[in-house]
């Protein structure tokens, strides 16, 4: 909020995306259907029970039954209409499925229902295949390509929130502690070489504390070359339960 509009009855508060905007409006235009039968109730004077007498219900259904006809078919144009209106906007753009899915993978992680490499590595491959034909061995080279793409912004804003949740001076950095933390809550499972390793990965300037640049440089490969491990893994897997099965 900015001071000069603080007490402004239109520019204060907190704005919804468009996509609720013009839900609300549906609604609103939807709900007027109600007023087409409401209304010559009301006229035929059988609002309150003391009106309410065998003669003046018999002339208030005589009354209300035209309306109560030309009620159903204008609620059911207005479904209609309020469908075409909701697959216009999943086509348009007006309702972003990226986001949702973002919010829905961050909730994941965070109940520690999926890792952080099986969430992202099925979209981080599908556009590092479009760079090249083969990525199986080459994930830093992959990782490298996808600087810039719509798939490395979403994952940096997603680490973004998890990083600062562990920078507890808000220095902007993290020490090898913070890092196997906020691995673990990523729900990656590394050993301490492991960790070592990825920390000195990290730490490229040698500062002995990573920032957040440091981190998202690094996270591609990681989840793309952490992924093919566990591919490789499973798939042997496979064929040592299939032999066993001959």
């Amino acid at each position: 909020l900015y001071d000069g509009d603080k007490l402004s009855w239109d520019k204060a508060g907190v704005e919804v995306h468009p996509s609720v905007k013009h839900a609300g409006k549906l609604l609103l235009l939807t709900s007027m259907s109600y007023l087409i039968i409401q209304i010559p109730a009301i006229m035929a004077g059988t609002t309150f029970v003391a009106n309410e007498t065998p003669e003046t219900i018999a002339r208030a259904a005589e009354i209300e039954r035209k309306y109560a006809a030309i009620g159903i078919v204008v609620c059911i144009c207005f479904f209609v209409y309020y469908l075409y209106e909701q697959v216009r906007d999943s086509q348009s753009g007006a309702v972003d499925l990226d986001d949702k899915l973002d919010i829905v993978r961050q909730a994941a992680i965070a109940d520690g229902k999926i890792s952080l490499s099986g969430a992202f590595y099925a979209e981080l491959l599908e556009t590092a295949q479009l760079h090249e034909q083969d990525v199986e061995g080459t994930s830093s080279e992959s990782a490298r390509l996808l600087k810039g793409t719509d798939s490395h912004l979403r994952l940096r804003n997603l680490l973004r929130m998890f990083f600062n949740s562990f920078d507890h001076d808000s220095s902007g950095t993290v020490d090898i502690n913070e890092l196997q933390a906020l691995m673990l809550t990523l729900n990656e499972r590394v050993s301490k070489e492991d960790l070592a390793d990825l920390y000195k990965k990290l730490d490229k300037n040698q500062s002995g504390t990573i920032d957040f640049e440091e981190f998202c440089d690094v996270m591609p490969s990681y989840i793309m070359s952490r992924a093919h491990v566990i591919r490789k893994k499973t798939s042997r897997a496979a064929g040592s339960a299939a032999q066993a099965g001959h």
